[in-house]
């Protein structure tokens, strides 16, 4: 931002999360302390339970528990976290650097994160004068136009996740799409029940019929297609361009090599690596690891072939993924079992794309909210068993509450 770059090529790569300085902590407690006054109010007018929505530091605190050497601040977080050690942000040219500022971090995280905060925001007649701040120069630098005088008005406000891009522009209507019910809440908090217990992983290395697809081509995707691979059925899907057919290509009759953050190395191959969507008929559990902004696609190209009670798990949900995945799949949705991550269970990064890739950070916990409730046991089983011991997969009571975290 103008405060602090001039807008000059580098000389350079700037770290990315080791790089936070007090100014930029100072924009992040902004932005975190207005989603905590967003938490307050819908927790004051509903009786909602959103005590997952916690601030970005105990956010940290949560997710990598024991890893970081000082936890003093927010920013003592961000650059002792050793899964972050010398990730530089991402840059064009060879040298000087211009800072990619189209990159996903901005291109993606703005409209299907930020967008939905500020919209939930105006909503609730709540002034968010740090998100105003940052969204009004974020969208400049993509060539969007999302918020307009404080208000969520844009003419690109379709493509992101705020409520007001379904025609949602009231509390009421933004419940009901989220299908929280008030009455139900109340009810509930006289009879509180207790939490639902997570099954235990199984520990095994044989491989089981359970089929899953793992759909995306980046660093998490591939991660995740190596690790279900050496354990389940497991099949790569990517709609995006030719990656499907490049990535095939680039690993042959070989198998993936996975360097997890132990040092163990886990070599397996996927049953296939495809764009073809009817391959969802066979799946047991659908993870999509793609960008948000390609969650819709992915949801209605596989929505005429999914079965019923089908684990659909994305990692992360982002904001608001439940209701997308509600309105993609329109009824059938309801025999669908949707689990929504907080965020990815590892730091990762290829080190031969599409034959190579090392874990340099495990999570010990990640939250996750499954729609319909009454299925988490499915849910939970299935995507525990997928990921192994770690990170622990801990129950949250409301997609909302992740949506806020």
């Amino acid at each position: 931002c103008p405060e602090k770059w001039d807008g000059n090529p580098m000389t350079e790569k700037p770290l990315f999360y080791q790089g936070v300085e007090e100014f930029s902590e100072s924009i992040l407690l902004g932005l975190t302390g207005e989603v905590m006054a967003i938490r307050k109010k819908i927790e004051e007018m509903t009786g909602l339970d959103l005590k997952d929505a916690v601030d970005l530091k105990q956010w940290y605190l949560d997710c990598y528990a024991g890893q970081m050497t000082d936890t003093s601040s927010l920013k003592a977080c961000m650059n002792t976290n050793p899964g972050y050690a010398g990730l530089t942000h991402p840059c064009l040219g060879e040298g000087p650097y211009m800072p990619d500022l189209k990159y996903r971090y901005i291109a993606e995280d703005v409209p299907t994160g930020m967008c939905f905060n500020k919209g939930l925001a105006e909503i609730l007649g709540l002034d968010t004068p740090m998100t105003d701040k940052v969204l009004e120069w974020a969208q400049t630098q993509i060539g969007k136009q999302f918020i307009v005088n404080g208000k969520m008005t844009g003419s690109d406000i379709a493509q992101t996740r705020a409520p007001q891009a379904t025609g949602v522009t009231t509390f009421e209507a933004f419940l009901a799409a989220a299908k929280i019910d008030k009455a139900a809440l109340a009810a509930e908090a006289k009879n509180a029940k207790p939490k639902p217990k997570v099954p235990p992983p199984a520990e095994t290395e044989d491989q089981t019929p359970f089929t899953v697809l793992v759909c995306g081509g980046g660093n998490a995707a591939q991660v995740a297609t190596a690790m279900y691979a050496a354990r389940y059925r497991t099949i790569a899907v990517s709609f995006f361009s030719d990656e499907a057919a490049k990535w095939k290509a680039a690993l042959g009759d070989d198998e993936y090599e996975l360097t997890l953050d132990t040092g163990k190395v886990i070599k397996s191959k996927p049953a296939d690596i495809t764009n073809d969507p009817s391959v969802a008929k066979e799946a047991d559990a659908i993870v999509l690891a793609v960008p948000s902004f390609a969650h819709g696609e992915y949801f209605e190209k596989f929505a005429p072939y999914m079965k019923p009670g089908c684990v659909v798990a994305v990692m992360p949900a982002r904001s608001g993924g439940d209701i997308l995945f509600a309105s993609k799949l329109g009824a059938k949705s309801k025999d669908m079992v949707f689990m929504g991550f907080e965020t990815l269970p590892w730091a990762c990064r290829f080190t031969e794309w599409g034959r190579k890739a090392t874990i340099l950070g495990t999570k010990g916990g990640i939250l996750a909210a499954v729609t319909p409730e009454d299925k988490f046991p499915a849910g939970y089983a299935i995507m525990q068993g997928l990921l192994g011991v770690f990170p622990n997969v801990t129950y949250s009571p409301s997609n909302l509450g992740i949506s806020l975290r």
